[in-house]
């Protein structure tokens, strides 16, 4: 197996983030439950939200989509039956054995894991039914939350769909096609918090296994390609549900200290303009939260302050920042510099 020779020691990602990923989802429906409905939090709006699940498989499909070179092995993947694969079959399939009746070292089993980008970004929970592989499980240091919808309204209706196949039932009914029925939510926006702490993987009991672990730890290049699949990956999935899904703003704030800075959703406020389409996010609150904690955050340099959003249908307001802080709004699409 080709070893990540990308993840030598100059090219470890040390630093720390915090940061927002906003989805923007109109007459779409961006993770239905089971019942095909748009989930809903327990409280007393019925706020819509989506799973940390459902971003990550938009992540991972630009990854798997645009990055070649990247491996994921999270993957909805079929065998030749067209059946869905076993976790077996999934890692046999991605990492060649020469023989699958002899038990696989656990630490060419992590190597193996650990060369996909998915398992170096989000972990990875291993557990195997075979004796031939050992269960493990890798913590991963991106994390992200559920996406909360930061609107007042939390509207979805439901369409009848018809189809173009008759019923197989006997009688009437069969000489008629069918009725289905499909979900759309309004106008969401989910906010989902997302945290990087490198010395998640860096610490984890199991990577101790393994020499020369440095070459398995996130990269400075693995973090490029996260930020662009963040910026990125939604507007990639094509599906029926999901069309009319795009991220909205993309937020990355990098500092040096291990703090990780949970529910920063809770400091962002969104308003329409006057221009239809377009809507503009307030983030003073937060920027003032960055300043007021700077010493704790990063003492020594200044905080990165970096804000994604396509100018055509996004405003950002801001609070004035200082000299602690490094500021850029750039252009979702293209990643090019805005305005500082």
């Amino acid at each position: 197996m080709k070893e990540n020779q990308n993840n030598t020691e100059n090219n470890l990602f040390e630093k720390h983030v915090s940061g927002l990923i906003i989805v923007k989802s109109v007459n779409s429906n961006f993770n239905a439950d089971f019942s095909g409905t748009p989930r809903r939090l327990p409280d007393e709006k019925g706020t819509i939200y989506a799973t940390d699940k459902s971003l990550k498989y938009c992540i991972r499909k630009y990854i798997l989509d645009n990055k070649t070179d990247s491996k994921i092995f999270a993957w909805r993947r079929r065998n030749d039956n067209l059946s869905p694969m076993t976790l077996e079959e999934n890692y046999y399939a991605l990492f060649s054995s020469d023989d699958k009746n002899k038990k696989e070292d656990d630490r060419q089993i992590l190597r193996n894991l650990l060369s996909c980008i998915d398992v170096r970004m989000f972990g990875v929970t291993f557990a195997p039914k075979s004796k031939n592989l050992s269960s493990l499980s890798i913590t991963g240091p991106i994390q992200i939350s559920y996406g909360i919808n930061a609107t007042k309204e939390n509207i979805h209706y439901i369409n009848q769909i018809l189809s173009p196949y008759r019923d197989d039932k006997e009688g009437q009914e069969a000489k008629h096609t069918t009725i289905g029925e499909e979900t759309k939510a309004l106008e969401i926006h989910y906010v989902f918090d997302y945290i990087i702490n490198p010395n998640a993987l860096m610490s984890d009991f199991v990577l101790q296994k393994l020499e020369k672990k440095e070459q398995y730890l996130l990269s400075n290049s693995d973090i490029d390609i996260f930020k662009e699949a963040a910026r990125l990956g939604v507007h990639n999935v094509n599906s029926t549900t999901k069309i009319g899904s795009e991220t909205e703003c993309f937020i990355y704030i990098e500092y040096d200290n291990p703090i990780c800075l949970q529910n920063l959703k809770h400091f962002v406020d969104f308003e329409n303009t006057e221009e239809k389409g377009k809507i503009r996010i307030k983030i003073n609150r937060l920027l003032d939260y960055i300043n007021q904690n700077k010493e704790v955050l990063s003492p020594n340099n200044p905080i990165t302050v970096e804000v994604y959003i396509d100018p055509a249908k996004t405003e950002i307001e801001k609070s004035s920042t200082n000299e602690k802080i490094t500021f850029e709004i750039k252009n979702l699409l293209t990643g090019s510099i805005l305005s500082s």
